[in-house]
């Protein structure tokens, strides 16, 4: 757990979308994702800067099911000393299709 972390869990949205809420221990939080797993949670921008400190690093449960022919698209918010992660399911046909839709309005 980093030392700004207090608390953190995830759900699925009713609309098949993967909600990450982080609860942090004050209201100026600088961060920063590798992974879906991994998160760079620091407290002032010194420590962002130089975050091989481990306290700085949460790790988290692997909690997004892997998805046949699709990928998670991320998004993220902060209001006040929540941080959320949405991750969003996309896939590859999806993008096919836009392409013909956009193909077909020429």
């Amino acid at each position: 757990m980093s030392k700004y972390c207090e608390s953190y869990w995830a759900e699925l949205l009713p609309s098949g979308v993967i909600h990450l809420l982080i609860n942090c221990s004050q209201r100026e939080i600088y961060f920063h994702t590798f992974s879906d797993t991994q998160f760079i949670i620091a407290g002032s921008e010194e420590e962002y800067d130089n975050w091989g400190d481990n306290d700085v690093i949460l790790n988290v449960e692997k909690f997004l099911p892997k998805i046949e022919g699709g990928i998670y698209i991320r998004a993220s918010m902060k209001e006040k000393t929540q941080i959320s992660f949405y991750f969003i399911p996309h896939y590859r046909t999806d993008r096919k299709n836009s392409k013909e839709l956009l193909n077909s309005r020429k």
